[in-house]
């Protein structure tokens, strides 16, 4: 016995296949519309770049010739000018405030007789009233003291020291040559 087995769903599997033959179709015009937009703005995007980077390199050519042009004036000033301003400027010394300050130290028991500056180095020499009954170092002591607290004096100088002295009989007075130096 042989049976014959008709399939009457062929016309349903037809319509299936076309059904997906155009879902695939529209999936495909999708992902190629996506591309597209992708590429398109990629080329967008690399384009307005490109732009920039000419307006830049434009910008440095601009001012390179500016820099070229100011060098080449009288009065251009170069950075190691700058910095050689800066360092004068730094290591300057207002000496009216300072010499002020040394006077007004001194007190009336002692004179100045040569005060000098050089390489970085000041140095003062003077005479000290002294008697002989008392401490000959101590008026110079209480001078260096003064010296010290004096900030507008001492700011600019790291050590202040007593170098030497010497006693003198001079007209019968007592004195004390003196030399203090500054760094």
């Amino acid at each position: 016995m042989n049976y014959f087995r008709i399939n009457l769903n062929k016309l349903e599997d037809r319509e299936l296949v076309v059904r997906r033959a155009k879902a695939e179709a529209v999936l495909y015009a999708v992902l190629t519309a996506a591309v597209f937009v992708f590429l398109s703005a990629a080329l967008f995007v690399n384009a307005r770049l490109a732009g920039k980077e000419r307006e830049f390199r434009r910008a440095v050519s601009d001012l390179n010739g500016k820099i070229s042009a100011l060098r080449q004036d009288s009065n251009f000033v170069s950075e190691q000018e700058v910095f050689a301003l800066d360092r004068l400027n730094s290591a300057r010394i207002f000496w009216t405030r300072k010499l002020e300050s040394l006077a007004n130290g001194t007190g009336d028991k002692i004179s100045l007789t040569e005060i000098r500056y050089e390489r970085g180095v000041f140095t003062v020499r003077g005479v000290a009233k002294v008697s002989r009954t008392t401490n000959n170092f101590e008026v110079v002591s209480d001078f260096i003291g003064r010296l010290k607290a004096e900030e507008s004096f001492s700011r600019d100088f790291s050590r202040i020291d007593f170098r030497s002295s010497s006693r003198v009989d001079f007209m019968d007075q007592d004195l004390l040559n003196f030399e203090i130096v500054m760094q």
